[in-house]
């Protein structure tokens, strides 16, 4: 019997899949980021060397007949040195190859008319080319992109707390949900917290829902962020649609739109007539990883 590991690895969490030759799932394991470039390359590959140990436990299965693993850290297939750099002594398998997280969730989709959106921990959209290759917009990281991802969401309110605490601006829930989250008295107890030392990317967008629970709570401003988060990640897969071989059918994934209902509706509505459907993805990314890996 030959098995298949499809490897799904965002920029917080990575999911693996072990599924047989009939595509039977045998187990999903999930475990800390396999992104080597924000994480490392030894805590990457630690990462996954937990998981797959956990896979070897609970399955009895440690040698695939093919991996594919979709990072956070890619942008296209991983070349030679990379691969090895990154699977070598970690990942038993005949064949083994790497792409973007957003190859897989694009092959998750099973449609040539695909549009992944992906709003997580950061952002960025792909789609298929007319040749089968992978058109992308945004993923521009963290100093200039992720319009729309839990980091934008977190330090555009972020911006606003302090300028509300200040004065500056109008009072906003967001300014006591900042300090309670992070357990300090203010937010100039958040700001000696936050740089000294620099505070982890994803620890700062762990903040977004509570930006989202501020919206529920009906704060103008905490809104104002979620729309125009929302309005600037449609402005990137907009951009991506106009040049795609036909008109797409987008697929939305990443803890943005599976928690948050309201930036969700203002995507749409800002995504407009630019798509042939807009709506969640039916399988998981990590499927689309499996399906690479029996391909390979």
């Amino acid at each position: 019997m030959n098995y298949y590991l499809g490897v799904d690895g965002g920029g917080t969490r990575t999911t693996a899949l072990v599924c047989d030759e009939t595509l039977r799932e045998l187990v999903t394991v999930s475990g800390g980021s396999v992104n080597y470039c924000s994480e490392g390359m030894e805590r990457a590959r630690d990462n996954l060397r937990a998981i797959l140990s956990e896979i070897a436990e609970k399955t009895g299965v440690g040698r695939f007949a093919s991996a594919f693993i979709g990072s956070s850290a890619l942008f296209g297939r991983a070349d030679e040195a990379t691969l090895r750099a990154f699977t070598d002594g970690v990942v038993v398998a005949d064949r083994i190859a790497m792409d973007s997280d957003l190859y897989v969730a694009l092959k998750s989709c099973e449609t040539d008319n695909a549009l992944a959106a992906v709003c997580g921990t950061g952002s960025m959209a792909a789609a298929f080319g007319p040749a089968g290759e992978v058109l992308t917009r945004g993923g521009f990281g963290y100093l200039f992109g992720d319009e729309g991802s839990a980091y934008a969401i977190a330090r555009e309110a972020m911006f606003h707390a302090a300028r509300s605490a200040e004065g500056t601006e109008p009072p906003t829930l967001l300014t006591g949900a900042l300090s309670a989250f992070y357990g300090v008295k203010d937010v100039y107890a958040f700001t000696d917290l936050a740089y000294d030392p620099p505070m982890e990317r994803k620890r700062l967008a762990a903040f977004a829902p509570e930006v989202t629970r501020c919206a529920r709570q009906g704060d103008g401003t905490a809104d104002a962020v979620l729309k125009r988060q929302a309005e600037l990640f449609a402005g990137t897969v907009r951009s991506l649609a106009s040049v795609t071989p036909q008109k797409p059918a987008v697929f939305c994934y990443g803890g943005v739109f599976a928690h948050d209902e309201r930036f969700t509706a203002y995507f749409r509505e800002a995504l407009g007539d630019a798509c042939v459907s807009c709506g969640p993805l039916a399988k998981p990314p990590v499927y689309g990883a499996v399906l690479a890996a029996r391909e390979l």
